[in-house]
């Protein structure tokens, strides 16, 4: 068995497509998956359908999910580390030094 919220994800599925798709609310999900409620058997076989797995293969009081993973912003370039960077050079073809006669 495997928490709602796990499957959920694996089938790369949002709460509220889950919602739409089961017609379970979306707030009742999020309490099911948190664990802050058994979830019926009535939804089970929703959610199992709108997931395309057995019922069975669901928890009926899942664990909650770990929290999501936070990733520093990438750091923008000031205007003076802008200026300090060199030229990048221009792609204009060089002369070719001519002979005098």
């Amino acid at each position: 068995m495997e928490n709602l919220w796990a499957i959920r994800r694996r089938k790369k599925m949002t709460v509220s497509a889950l919602a739409a798709k089961s017609g379970i609310p979306a707030d009742l999900i999020r309490s099911y998956e948190r664990g802050q409620r058994p979830i019926p058997t009535e939804h089970l076989e929703r959610f199992a359908k709108a997931l395309y797995v057995d019922p069975w293969d669901i928890n009926t009081l899942s664990d909650s999910p770990p929290p999501p993973i936070r990733r520093p912003a990438p750091r923008r370039r000031t205007a003076e580390a802008r200026r300090s960077e060199p030229k990048a050079k221009s792609a204009k073809p060089k002369p070719t030094p001519t002979s005098v006669k």
